[in-house]
């Protein structure tokens, strides 16, 4: 399952973060997803989980797709996903990978 995605300044592409992702990156994504630059550099979006606006939704995938973004120091983007039936649940499940990922990964609540 993909979690998201990291791009850091220092590297040519975006990282993907699945839950098959080794330690030091979940570490660094969870330092970067604490560090928005600013009060206006962290955001939160539900839409539908398609991929598309012409291609059929996927019946045995969740209906919407909650996604926080955070631009931290440097420019740096991390992007979390939480997935559900509903808006609601979309955005709890992102909320509970965000706590997930913090309490297990970066538990000295550490940014830059």
């Amino acid at each position: 399952m993909i979690y998201g995605y990291l791009i850091p300044l220092w590297k040519e592409e975006k990282i993907i973060i699945t839950s098959d992702s080794k330690k030091g990156e979940l570490e660094e994504y969870s330092v970067c997803l604490n560090s928005p630059w600013g009060q206006n550099d962290e955001t939160w979006t539900i839409k539908y989980n398609c991929k598309d606006n012409y291609t059929e939704t996927d019946e045995n995938e969740p209906t919407y797709k909650c996604e926080y973004m955070v631009v931290g120091y440097e420019c740096i983007t991390s992007v979390l996903y939480g997935y559900g039936n509903t808006k609601q649940e979309a955005l709890n499940d992102c909320e509970e990978k965000f706590k997930c990922l913090q309490e297990t990964y970066n538990k000295d609540d550490e940014s830059f």
